[in-house]
């Protein structure tokens, strides 16, 4: 599916005349990529994007509402840099000397976003689940990642972490997809 293909309502930013020739087809790309993403439960609503120095493009991973994850892709002409953004607004650059930010460089800007669409597809297919602890008084949660138990987020009635409540009272698992991963 090239450019032309594509509506302009599928686009995950506008192609106006701004953009570079890299950037619009790296920017096709993730579109034509996203698509496909609807029958996980990506929305457009979930695709954010600029380009005041660069295309920053964001996906908001949600769950009953609220956004858990937003995943990141940073273009730069010739080499994207990928990961979790940590503000979940654009706030910071994306540490390239994260261990868990990947840098890709050299490519064309369609191996590029292939790059970085896999990493995205693998991210937006990893489960999540809530951990809830109900005790005398207060209803505490925790939304982790399946397959590592790494902490996305909590909240509490009584705005207390709570680090020390041991095994959660009861388990819900808030997204989950039992496809074959790609990549």
């Amino acid at each position: 599916m090239n450019q032309a293909e594509l509506g302009e309502e599928d686009l995950w930013l506008a192609l106006d005349e701004r953009r570079t020739d890299a950037e619009r087809a790296f920017i096709t790309e993730m579109s034509r990529r996203a698509l496909a993403w609807r029958s996980l439960g990506v929305t457009s609503d979930d695709l954010l994007g600029t380009a005041e120095q660069f295309v920053v493009l964001m996906l908001d991973v949600s769950a009953d509402g609220n956004v858990l994850r937003t995943l990141r892709v940073d273009f730069h002409e010739s080499r994207v840099v990928i990961g979790e953004d940590e503000t979940k607004q654009a706030a910071t650059d994306l540490d390239e000397e994260n261990p868990r930010v990947l840098v890709v460089k050299d490519g064309s800007p369609v191996a590029l976003a292939t790059a970085a669409a896999d990493w995205m597809e693998r991210e937006i297919l990893r489960p999540i689940e809530r951990h809830e602890w109900v005790g005398e008084g207060f209803c505490h949660q925790r939304c982790v990642l399946s397959d590592t138990g790494e902490l996305l987020c909590w909240s509490d009635s009584h705005n207390q972490k709570r680090p020390d409540l041991g095994p959660p009272a009861r388990t819900v698992t808030v997204r989950s997809y039992h496809v074959k991963r790609r990549g």
